[in-house]
């Protein structure tokens, strides 16, 4: 991976643990090497022959991009498990809806092995950046359009060394590896993006506050780091 196009580049090595339609793409779950179990989605291709069996354990080479989605007000209060206790009174409000994107890789490859390989490379513009848990985070535009993509700083730190005072609007080029990490998002949240925030007093500010969903997000872990200057 020496060309610039290759500045959006992963490799990853798994056992596939399942292929399903969701949100409109074929998708296969590839656990990432490691003690703890985490995943990437890897969007199978519309046109082209595959063979791809759960159980099969798999080398995938091919970029990172954001698969934009639609979710549901009763697709959320489902992720929340509140779908029986909040989804009839709210049953009026069932067609809000948001825009979401989750992280995947488009595969150039998927060949047999059992490598435990999880490389990726990016270069980017950071669009934001924020701390959260004691670790930095940066959002990035790559140049092949795929949508912003998070980077994780763990600890506040790349190559063993402190981070430099990043903002928005710095290049940075980075190899590291994939991860999932964990977030949550309240009811609140859904209604302030779907735009009817006039629903919260409605509902209740406690109510709507102690609904929350959690959510599993694809990033980069930073290994090593390169800030144009």
């Amino acid at each position: 991976m020496t060309t610039a196009a290759a500045f959006n580049a992963a490799i990853i090595s798994g056992e596939c643990t399942s292929i399903r339609h969701q949100h409109g793409a074929v998708l296969a779950r590839i656990a990432l090497p490691g003690e703890r179990r985490e995943f990437v989605r890897v969007k199978l291709p519309d046109e082209g022959d595959i063979t791809l069996f759960a159980g099969d354990q798999v080398q995938v080479s091919g970029r990172l991009t954001d698969y934009p989605y639609t979710e549901t007000l009763p697709e959320f209060l489902r992720r929340a498990r509140s779908l029986e206790t909040a989804g009839r009174a709210l049953a009026e409000y069932a067609e809000l809806s948001i825009r979401r994107a989750t992280t995947v890789i488009i595969p150039d490859a998927i060949t047999a092995t059992s490598l435990g390989q999880n490389t990726a490379r990016l270069e980017g513009v950071i669009v934001k950046i924020w701390t959260y848990g004691g670790s930095r985070y940066a959002r990035i535009m790559t140049e092949r359009d795929s949508g912003y993509l998070t980077i994780q700083f763990t600890d506040g730190m790349a190559g063993g060394r402190l981070l430099p005072d990043l903002k928005a609007g710095d290049r940075i080029r980075l190899t590291g590896r994939l991860i999932q990490r964990i977030y949550y998002e309240s009811l609140r949240d859904f209604l302030t993006d779907a735009r009817r925030a006039d629903l919260i007093p409605v509902i209740g500010a406690e109510r709507v506050d102690s609904i929350r969903a959690r959510y599993l997000q694809t990033a980069v872990e930073a290994d090593s780091l390169v800030v144009f200057s």
